[in-house]
Order: structure tokens, then C-alpha cells, then sequence
């Protein structure tokens, strides 16, 4: 590793650093998606165990199977490059393409109003609305394109607004910024005093950052009470995404047609180049609304510091020690303030609100709701507008019996076995298996033993023991 040249982390995790003259990348940053999504060879994962994979026979497999995951890789990534260019993140990826597509520059805030509007800034809704085993029947429903859904209307874009301090209920448009203190009934996302979202329902009143979207939603519903408007801010420059989604949307829609007639047989083309073509396609689609809302508070200058370096000679640089790479210091040094890109929260933060507010409406529409996943839900009778277009509600299962532990820690047994299996199981932060979640809703402790180990600059490779129940955060043992 080349010393004192900079490299890259993103939360917590090496991106970029260099070696000699070659500039080392994580593929991962880039195109986060599984290497299946493409291409991948099929192997017995069995002939990976310690008593199995030094046999002849196997190392050979083994090998093979390893070499062919660089050479796909490969492929996959030189073909992003040549179509969409060099880039280092797929958020910094689509955030360029989308600039050049819209002959426009890069929208750039302040750190004030980054901080004056990160507050309406939520992410998805998850939340167990009924645990344990269930023993109805469920179905499990997914909306088409969510994120890119709401991107083809407009959202708050440029930096000027109007506030007011005493706003009317009847003003509010779908994209109002209000801070109104009301009870809310499960409808307004809130953050408690660990920063978690939580969906208050427990009938008492409080001061609410809302949207619009999700506050009209809520209205609707009868959802919120002793309502008290504080202050609302319209902005007065708005902008969709509308020719920038359309634009992959309709490549994702040739690109699954092609694959299709290639596997039919009834086409000669690459069927290689259109899988790439329709993964890029989803990427990019769902990457860049979460770029307007990125913290530059989060970034620094890290560089990997030489064998005798003292810090004290890096004092007048800000930099101190950050982490340690097998024995190697960390240095880090924060951004400077001119050096920080803030873009448009509030823009991620509409698209966001917007979302949500879909949600909350089909799942007050629908009955026997027992858990939504921020573009999922499952229940007993669904009420949403189901299609095929953006925004539309698809069918994923029909469940014949769920256990469900906790947020994103769930087993849904599906009425008939598919290619993915009989079950689809969320876990996470731990693997669990069908039968471990099964045991947590009768009550059980469940005892995780990874077999692979946890990696981080801040400490050592760590096989991170845990103790897991229902309802409950994952802890880590001592």
C-alpha cells in the first residue's frame, strides 16, 4: 500500500487506495447487487468445508469456481464503465448521469439548510404490526419501483422557500414542509432519543417534522388529532426526475424482453450484455434520490500513515488516528467546510414522504396487516391498486403461515415451493435459519455463531457471538 496517498473509506469500509501505480477499487460501491444478478456458476458450497476442500477433485472446483467469479465480475464492471464511464459509487454514478441527461449542474446547498431540513428526512417504514406465528393465510405484496415511482413528480429542487408561522390546514400541498405538534395514531415518523424512526401511537402529543405527502395521507385516514399547525415552508423551485426514470424504465422493459426471446431461443443477441444492461438500469433507477440527501459530515481525508510517523507531525493537518488495517494507523482529518457538497435533502426527503404515504394508505385500505417493509406489506386481505406500472402494487406470495420475530427478522412460509425454496426469511444482522426464527416466536433464545468473521478498519476480524430473542435488539455477548 502506497503511504500518505489518500485513500477512501465510506462508513467504515476501504473503497479506494492504491498499490504501486495500480488504484485499487471495491467492485461492491460501485454495483451493489449480488454477482448472481449477472452471472455465476453453480457449486456445492459443501466442498468448501474444512474436511472437504483440500481434496483434489475439489480444490479444482474450487479454483475454478473462483477464477470464473473475477472473470464475470470483470465483465460486468468494464461493461458499466464503457456505457456509463468511470466512477467510484453507483450514488455518484447516477447522480452524473442524471445531470448529463438533464444538460443541468449539480444542485448545492449549505450546511444550514442541510440541518434545517435533514429533520423531515426519514427512511422506509418498517414495523411488525402483529408477531409471533401467524397462522392465517397472508399475502405478501411489493410496489413496483417505489423510489422511482415518486421521482416522476415534482419535489422541492431549489433552495428558496416561503415560511410561514401561522399555516392553514386547507394550504397544504403534497410537497408543504410542517412542523405541527398533534396525536398521531402510528401515521407521522418520529425520532426517539436514540435516533431510532419509530410511528408513535400511544395517543400522546408531540412535535412532528412532516411532509405534506404523508400529513394529507394521514388527514385522510383520520389518523391525527389536536392538530396544531407550528410552521409550514413551501419552496419555490420544484423538478421530477420524470424523463431521467422513464429514460431506464423503458431500457429495463427492453432489456427483460430481449432476455426472454434470447432464452426462448427466438434471438441470436448477447444475452450477457442485456442482463448487464437491465441490472444497470435498476441501479441507477433507485441510486440517485438518495444522493441529494448524503451528510458530507460522514467524509473525510483518511491516508494510511508510514512506519515511523508520529502524530504529532500531523498535528496543523487536523489529522488523528482513525483506525488500524492489519497493523497499519488510519489517519483521518475532517472536510474542510468548503470542501463539503451538501445537494438537496429536501429533495430525498419529499421522494421519501411520498413513498410512505403510499404505504400508509394501503395499509389502512388493506386488513390483517401484520408487517410492512418500506415498499412491501402482508396481510390478510390487501386493498391497494395492483398493476404493472410504477407505483402499482404486484403480487409476490400467498403465505400459508409466518413466524415474525421482529423488524426484518421474519420466516414466511410459502403456499408452494418455488425456485428460491419454501420459505423467504429476513434476518437481519445475523443468519438464521427457518427453524432458529420459529423458535424465537415460541420464546427461545437463539444462540448465532457466525462462521465467517465480522471485518472493520476500527477492530480486529471478530467472530461475533449473539444472543438473539423476539422483539428484541441483537446483542452482542461480552
Amino acid at each position: 500500500m502506497n503511504r500518505e496517498e489518500p485513500i477512501m473509506l465510506i462508513n467504515g469500509r476501504l473503497v479506494e487506495c492504491k498499490i504501486g501505480k495500480a488504484t485499487l477499487r471495491d467492485s461492491y460501491a460501485l454495483l451493489p447487487a449480488p454477482l448472481s444478478a449477472f452471472k455465476k456458476d453453480e457449486i456445492d458450497y459443501a466442498i468448501f468445508e474444512k474436511n472437504q476442500r483440500n481434496k483434489p477433485q475439489n480444490r479444482v472446483k474450487i479454483s475454478h469456481y473462483l477464477k470464473m467469479d473475477c472473470v464475470y465480475l470483470r465483465e460486468l464492471v468494464t461493461q458499466f464503465i464503457n456505457t456509463y464511464g468511470l466512477h467510484v459509487t453507483q450514488a455518484g454514478a447516477a447522480m452524473k448521469t442524471w445531470l448529463k441527461m438533464a444538460d443541468i449542474k449539480a444542485p448545492h446547498s449549505k450546511p444550514q439548510f442541510f440541518a434545517d431540513f435533514s429533520k423531515f428526512y426519514f427512511g422506509g417504514r418498517v414495523e411488525v404490526f402483529k408477531s409471533g406465528h401467524i397462522k392465517k393465510p397472508l399475502v405478501l405484496k411489493d410496489i413496483n419501483s417505489a423510489y422511482p415511482w415518486a421521482m416522476m413528480t415534482p419535489h422541492p429542487y431549489g433552495l428558496s422557500y416561503t415560511q410561514s408561522s401561522n399555516p392553514k390546514i386547507e394550504d397544504l400541498k403534497a410537497t408543504t414542509f410542517i412542523e405541527v405538534e398533534c396525536v398521531s395514531k402510528g401515521a407521522l415518523p418520529y425520532r426517539d432519543e436514540k435516533k431510532r424512526i419509530t410511528f408513535p401511537n400511544d395517543g400522546m402529543r408531540r412535535v412532528y417534522f412532516a411532509i405534506g405527502h404523508e400529513f394529507i395521507a394521514a388527514m385522510e385516514a383520520n389518523l391525527v388529532s389536536d392538530i396544531s399547525l407550528r410552521k409550514s415552508y413551501n419552496f419555490h423551485d420544484q423538478k421530477d426526475f420524470k424523463h431521467y426514470i422513464e429514460h431506464f424504465y423503458e431500457l429495463r422493459l427492453k432489456a427483460k424482453a430481449k432476455i426472454e426471446l434470447i432464452l426462448a431461443g427466438k434471438c441470436i443477441e448477447n444475452l450477457d450484455y442485456w442482463k448487464a444492461q437491465d441490472l444497470f438500469a435498476k441501479l441507477l433507477m433507485n441510486s440517485l434520490y438518495g444522493k441529494f440527501g448524503s451528510n458530507p459530515e460522514n467524509y473525510g481525508h483518511y491516508m494510511f500513515a508510514p512506519d515511523d510517523f508520529n502524530i504529532e507531525d500531523y498535528a496543523n493537518d487536523n489529522y488523528l488516528p482513525y483506525a488500524e488495517l492489519d497493523g497499519v494507523p488510519v489517519l483521518c482529518a475532517p472536510l474542510e467546510v468548503d470542501e463539503m457538497r451538501y445537494f438537496n435533502v429536501a429533495t430525498a426527503a419529499s421522494i421519501t414522504s411520498q413513498v410512505r404515504a403510499l404505504l400508509l394508505r394501503t395499509i389502512n385500505q388493506s386488513s390483517g396487516v401484520a408487517y410492512c417493509d418500506t415498499d412491501s406489506i402482508l396481510c390478510e386481505d390487501f386493498g391497494g391498486e395492483e398493476g404493472k406500472a410504477l407505483g402499482q402494487w404486484k403480487h409476490e406470495y400467498n403465505i400459508a403461515e409466518s413466524w415474525i420475530a421482529g423488524k426484518k427478522m421474519y420466516c414466511l412460509r410459502k403456499e408452494k415451493k418455488d425456485k428460491d425454496g419454501l420459505y423467504k426469511i429476513a434476518s437481519k444482522g445475523v443468519r438464521l435459519s427457518a427453524k432458529e426464527i420459529k423458535d424465537m416466536c415460541d420464546g427461545k433464545t437463539v444462540f448465532h455463531s457466525p462462521k465467517v468473521p465480522t471485518f472493520s478498519l476500527r477492530k480486529k476480524p471478530d467472530f461475533t457471538k449473539r444472543h438473539v430473542k423476539m422483539l428484541d435488539e441483537i446483542k452482542a455477548l461480552a
